[in-house]
């Protein structure tokens, strides 16, 4: 009477604990179950008597539950777990992926910036060549003077005693030379200085110009630089922000899951025993058998049970 009480709790905790009314973990479920499969089992096994049946029918519905929602969910948790898992290391491969696209992007700018560079130094050596015809044509606009020398002025002086008219004729012939001399200095001069005048005028507007442009390619190249450089800072920022939050749910998901996938190999392992004790009990027991109910109880206690299908997989975390 006793055991069929017993028997009719145990019906009703399977019910419960199927319609997920159980008030304890799974696992900690699990175990009660075995523990009371296991009490009936050695009871049964010592008092030498065959299982009711009330208890035929509760061991039924402990292999339904087994077959029908405590595997298939064991299952189902482990797929799901290993989907967390598998996410958790996609999220960091991820990362890996928007840093090798951000790469891309900068070693485009960085490439645009070379470029800019290489433009502004061209430009600077032009500019300083530039610069160089302007200083020269400053100092052939300053030798204009030196380098034409002015008529001398004739020293000519009347002898009073002499003939004044002949004196006056040779003078008059020397002040129209010196004139013509001094004219021809003055077109020369003149003729000379409005060339290298135009000249530096020249070269001083093509440096001025010619600076103007560098330094406009300066700014380019410069906001270039600067651009190139912001965004490689931030394709780094991101990374490592991207890295730091991935590795933190990797770490969090892989001590979870593995936690709970060691609870499903123990919830397992213990089923297994429970259908090992329900198949005993099912079966009748041969008196001439070799196998004593005991040793068969004591068989089920120890059965190695392999849960390696359980393992999960893709723990490592990805190369950074």
């Amino acid at each position: 009477m006793a055991m069929m009480k017993l028997a009719a709790g145990f019906a009703v905790a399977t019910v419960a604990r199927a319609a997920g009314l159980q008030s304890k973990g799974s696992a900690e479920a699990t175990d009660l179950m075995y523990t009371q499969v296991k009490a009936m089992a050695s009871e049964i096994a010592s008092s030498g008597r065959a299982p009711t049946g009330l208890e035929l029918d509760w061991l039924d519905s402990i292999v339904s539950y087994v077959q029908n929602t405590s595997t298939p969910a064991i299952m189902q948790g482990h797929q799901d777990d290993q989907a967390l898992m598998d996410n958790a290391v996609s999220g960091l491969v991820a990362c890996e992926v928007a840093l090798e696209s951000d790469t891309v992007s900068v070693n485009s700018m960085k490439s645009a910036t070379d470029d800019k560079a290489i433009d502004h130094e061209g430009c600077r050596a032009d500019e300083s060549s530039k610069e160089m015809a302007t200083v020269l044509a400053w100092n052939d606009l300053k030798n204009v003077y030196v380098d034409l020398s002015p008529p001398v002025a004739p020293n000519f002086s009347f002898d009073v005693t002499g003939d004044y008219l002949a004196q006056a004729q040779e003078f008059a012939k020397i002040m129209n030379a010196f004139v013509a001399e001094s004219e021809a200095f003055a077109t020369d001069l003149q003729t000379s200085y409005i060339g290298a005048k135009q000249t530096y005028d020249n070269a001083s507007l093509e440096h001025k110009d010619k600076k103007k442009l560098c330094d406009e390619s300066q700014e380019l190249f410069e906001i270039s630089y600067c651009q190139w450089l912001a965004g490689a800072e931030s394709a780094l920022d991101k990374h490592e922000d991207c890295w730091e939050t991935g590795s933190d749910s990797f770490n969090l998901v892989k001590s979870t899951v593995l936690n709970s996938g060691e609870q499903r190999k123990h919830e397992y392992a213990a089923m297994q025993k429970i259908l090992c004790f329900v198949q005993m009990l099912q079966q009748s027991f041969d008196p001439n058998a070799t196998d004593t109910a005991a040793m068969r109880t004591a068989a089920c206690d120890g059965l190695a049970v392999s849960t390696s299908f359980l393992d999960l997989v893709n723990l490592d975390i990805p190369h950074q």
